[in-house]
């Protein structure tokens, strides 16, 4: 219908040889809110998940998902791996919008700000949430639980998508600036 699908996606931390996570989330925008339909984090290095996601992004569009924008966190080296991942989808044919946070607060000033559309229902999560092989609702539920100012969480990397989607969309954030 008139859901405008988008998918957000936080690069590792480090550019290093050993692996590190990867947390995605697959949103709709609804008039009213927002919906996750698929979420995840995955463990690879730079260049497996730049394959990984190129893969991911084919999955959906197989399966009939609209992936109009991707947006990526340009943190560390968020800019570089958005950079290669549009390179890989040109050369396929593939023409997502894909677009770069901007620089917004810190991730616990945009938990601050989610927290009241997050509470009042604003952003939904689908039962069947696990569309690939992400992790699913249950590592978001665990990343919920978990999640604290003190930082010492073991993970947030899905929760950090969704975070970004939501101040986007309810919050004061910047929007994300086109690569």
């Amino acid at each position: 219908g008139d859901l405008l699908k988008k998918r957000a996606v936080t690069p590792p931390q480090k550019a290093e040889a050993e692996s590190d996570y990867f947390g995605f989330t697959l949103i709709q925008d609804t008039k009213t809110g927002i919906v996750v339909v698929d979420a995840g984090h995955v463990r690879k290095s730079y260049d497996d998940a730049l394959v990984y996601f190129d893969r991911l992004l084919d999955f959906y569009e197989r399966h009939k998902i609209d992936t109009r924008k991707v947006i990526i966190e340009d943190a560390n080296i968020g800019y570089a791996f958005a950079h290669s991942l549009k390179k890989i989808r040109r050369a396929k044919k593939k023409f997502e919008a894909f677009k770069l946070t901007a620089k917004y607060r810190n991730k616990f000033d945009r938990a601050h700000e989610a927290y009241m559309p997050l509470k009042t229902g604003k952003v939904l999560i689908a039962n069947n949430c696990r569309v690939q092989s992400g992790a699913g609702v249950d590592a978001l539920r665990v990343e919920f639980a978990t999640f604290n100012e003190e930082d010492s969480h073991k993970n947030d990397d899905i929760l950090d998508t969704l975070i970004w989607d939501v101040v986007e969309k309810f919050g004061e954030c910047p929007r994300p600036k086109s690569i």
